[in-house]
């Protein structure tokens, strides 16, 4: 009861705060759906979940993708962006069974959604020139 609590409660915080206030633009291209499980972004290949999706995000909305994210086949969840040497996992332990979107937020947060598939939820959490939050946050399904 008290976790749900603070789950809603953090939620209402940052929709409050305007974290969760998507962009008019989204992606420059549609996330690729991935089918045999090898996907190749700025030049390297990484094993993702057949099934899922890679999102593509143009955080800078100039028609350039800036970085790609996707669930592995273990349901962790990896990105890559231009400067990388790699794949690399997105910190907090998250772990997710598809991709649902990025969108942009306040205070230049870059801001990612997965799907998890029991119990059936949304949950998000953003990257900034900081780096990424070292944690996941539920989401309500309307709003993710």
């Amino acid at each position: 009861m008290i976790k749900k609590l603070w789950s809603v409660l953090a939620a209402l915080t940052l929709l409050a705060g305007g974290l969760l206030a998507a962009s008019p633009a989204q992606a420059a291209e549609p996330p690729y759906r991935i089918t045999d499980g090898d996907y190749t972004c700025f030049g390297k290949t990484g094993r993702f979940k057949p099934g899922t999706r890679v999102l593509l995000a143009d955080w800078n909305q100039n028609g350039k993708k800036e970085m790609c994210v996707g669930v592995a086949p273990d349901r962790t969840i990896w990105y890559i962006q231009p400067t990388s040497a790699d794949w690399k996992q997105v910190p907090g332990g998250g772990r997710a069974d598809d991709m649902i979107h990025w969108w942009t937020a306040s205070g230049a947060k870059r801001v990612i959604s997965v799907w998890v598939a029991n119990p059936r939820a949304h949950y998000y959490t953003w990257w900034n020139s900081s780096g990424w939050a070292e944690y996941w946050w539920h989401c309500p399904t309307n709003v993710c």
